[in-house]
């Protein structure tokens, strides 16, 4: 599975999901970086067949009024305090 991780993840999280084996991409090495619109977004992930990985459920309804494959995404829903767990973590420690 591929994964396009959301702009407000961290970049930390593509770390820990390619030392599972998982290859990901964060949005920031997007030409548009975390300016990249949801409808970008959408575009991108339809043409690389990527699931994305977000904690905006907004994303989930834009994207069904727009994409154009059968749609994946993992909602991830966490407090400021484990969203900077996850940041600290260390990838051995997080699987």
């Amino acid at each position: 599975m591929k994964f396009l991780v959301d702009a407000q993840l961290p970049s930390k999280l593509c770390e820990i999901l390619e030392a599972i084996g998982a290859d990901s991409i964060h949005v920031d090495s997007l030409p548009e970086k975390d300016e990249t619109s949801d409808r970008e977004i959408t575009i991108y992930v339809d043409a690389h067949d990527l699931t994305v990985v977000s904690k905006d459920s907004d994303f989930y309804h834009s994207h069904l009024s727009t994409g154009q494959k059968g749609y994946q995404m993992f909602k991830l829903k966490m407090m400021q305090h484990q969203h900077l767990e996850l940041i600290k973590a260390d990838t051995k420690q997080a699987i």
